[in-house]
């Protein structure tokens, strides 16, 4: 059977439907969805009632125009007020709804505060705005620790590294491997040469290495590594990588090629070409004197590296 609803703009629950039924056109009323009466009209009583209709509705619009496709948003999108009272709901601006279901040309909402109530598609940009659940910044994003928004922040604002720098060398010209994980000056810089762009020289101005790529760093730039000294393990040997960013305490320093011996917890002593500090001796070498007496007094029980840092640690206090 072939019917037309009419639903009321307010109360899309109030509508009425209009159907063949025999000879005659049958009008029925339902109000908040219940069934409220029926008329029954004659076919050429119904044309004069639909012309009628036509004719109020061209009063009020001008005419039929041609009728964009309007799509219901998906359950679930959020819509921001920004109209009082739209489409005579209790609502006010600022308010956000939910869409949470649909009914016919209308999608129904529920408001933060329970309200429900049936918009129109047509109200979208018009007393509706969505709602954007993206960060409007990176750094908005809650649960973010703080080396992410650092990193984040650094991203956004890094400046080229230039001359005067305090850098650490993070790869280094071949032949000099060794200085990965120093830290030193900028005193040269080779735009030109991709490969080794980075001049490093020391505090007294003594070249170190050709870089080809360096991070900055904070802290002075002293470039030797000492005992007692907490690091990271950036080259174990030219041809592996087994240890490498492992953390420990410098035991000893050597003028070899694999010149740290690096007090590790979880491997024990290793021999290591590159270290990088984390964290540098105190001025008076109070670490460094820790792990010197520790391993003074563990001297002759063959101690692991744990062992000498949990007794410096003691030591400590």
């Amino acid at each position: 059977m072939t019917e037309y609803t009419a639903t009321c703009n307010s109360r899309p629950s109030d509508s009425v439907t209009a159907r063949a039924d025999g000879r005659s056109v049958e009008l029925e009323m339902r109000v908040s969805g219940d069934y409220r009466g029926e008329a029954y009209l004659t076919p050429d009583k119904a044309r004069t009632f639909a012309r009628g209709i036509l004719a109020l509705a061209d009063e009020i619009d001008g005419g039929e125009t041609e009728v964009p496709i309007l799509t219901l948003p998906a359950i679930g999108t959020r819509f921001q007020v920004t109209e009082d009272g739209l489409n005579s709901a209790d609502v006010k601006r600022g308010a956000v709804v939910t869409v949470s279901g649909h009914h016919n040309d209308y999608f129904g909402t529920t408001a933060e505060n329970g309200v429900r109530w049936y918009f129109s598609p047509k109200h979208i940009g018009d007393g509706l705005e969505p709602v954007s659940d993206e960060p409007s910044d990176l750094l908005d994003e809650t649960g973010l620790a703080g080396w992410e928004r650092d990193l984040i922040g650094g991203a956004k604002t890094s400046a080229p590294t230039k001359v005067g720098d305090r850098v650490e060398i993070v790869r280094a010209e071949w032949c000099d491997r060794d200085t990965e994980g120093r830290t030193g000056v900028v005193d040269e810089v080779d735009a030109d040469d991709e490969h080794l762009s980075f001049r490093i020289v020391d505090e007294a101005g003594d070249f170190i290495a050709w870089a080809a790529e360096v991070r900055k760093v904070d802290a002075p730039a002293d470039g030797v590594v000492k005992v007692g000294d907490y690091v990271e393990i950036t080259r174990y040997r030219s041809y592996s990588i087994e240890f490498e960013g492992l953390h420990g305490y410098v035991t000893q320093v050597d003028d070899d090629s694999m010149p740290y011996l690096v007090a590790t917890t979880d491997e024990g002593e290793v021999w290591a070409e590159g270290v990088r500090r984390i964290g540098a001796s105190a001025p008076d070498s109070t670490r460094s004197d820790l792990v010197k007496r520790a391993q003074t007094a563990l001297a002759g029980t063959n101690p692991t590296a744990a062992d000498i840092i949990r007794l410096a640690e003691f030591l400590a206090g």
